[in-house]
Parts: structure tokens; sequence; C-alpha cells
């Protein structure tokens, strides 16, 4: 093999080892999110929980980690929690309405009526086609509004 043979084995070998080494990691990456929603669609709350705390802890600026994070949040009951782990989501890109959805649903959950409606009118504003859930929930909200003061606001 001559001088120049060799040095191109090791230029492509450099060239390609990272690329190759990025979609295997990202291979993996897409198996371990998929296992953790496999596990919040199969009511394994706790272990869906845990699963995306481990990724998040690992890729902290996935959108799609956070906004899953911060649906195993919700499911567990930890409100603010999923709040701010939509939050981080939105900040990093997501953009289809998940988690304004899932904030919506935490701070209805909190009793924070006003911030709920707002989120859940974001994610109205997002969806490509009329949601009559979404639609009934708004209307909901407006009704608990009037009747129902925002604890957060009163103090």
């Amino acid at each position: 093999m001559t001088k120049i043979s060799k040095l191109m084995i090791f230029a492509v070998t450099v060239i390609t080892t990272p690329l190759v080494m990025a979609q295997l990691d990202q291979a993996v990456i897409s198996d371990s999110i998929q296992q953790a929603r496999n596990a919040l669609v199969n009511g394994q709350l706790e272990q869906a929980l845990n699963q995306y705390q481990s990724l998040a802890s690992q890729h902290p600026e996935s959108a799609e980690i956070m906004e899953g994070l911060g649906s195993a949040q919700l499911l567990n009951q930890r409100y603010a929690d999923a709040i701010s782990s939509y939050q981080k989501a939105v900040s990093l890109g997501e953009a289809s309405g998940r988690s304004f959805m899932g904030m919506g649903m935490a701070y209805i959950h909190l009793g924070m009526f006003t911030k709920a409606e707002a989120s859940l009118k974001e994610t109205k504003n997002r969806q490509s086609s009329p949601n009559e859930n979404l639609d009934q929930v708004l209307n909901w909200l407006e009704h608990k509004q009037g009747m129902v003061p925002d604890i957060k606001a009163i103090y």
C-alpha cells in the first residue's frame, strides 16, 4: 500500500468516524426516547419519569426530551416541574403545541386558570385543524374564571 493510500484511508477514517458515531448516538437516543414513551403509554409512570429524567440529564438541549419529561411529570402529578420542563421545551424550539397543551393542563391542576387559558389558546393557534375538545376546555375556563379567582393573582 502506498503512502498516499494510507493517508487517504486515514483521512476518510478521521472524517467519517465522528459522523458514524453521531448517527449511532442518535439511534441510541431515539430508542431510549421510544422506550420512555412506551412506558408512559403503558401506564408505567414512575419508570417513564425516571427514563425521561435520565435522558434530560444527558441531553438537556433536546426539546423532544424536555417535552416528554414534562408529560411524565404531568402524569405523575408534579405540575410545577411539568410546567418548567414544558417551558424549556418551548424555549428549545418545540413548536407543535404539545408543550403548551401540557402547560395548560398543569396550570388547571394548580388552579391557575388565567395561565391555563393562555397556554391552551397558544395550543389552538399552533394547531392546523380545529379541536372540539380544546374548545370545550377553553369555554369551561372562561366560565370558571368568572366564578373562582386565580389564587396566584391574589398574592
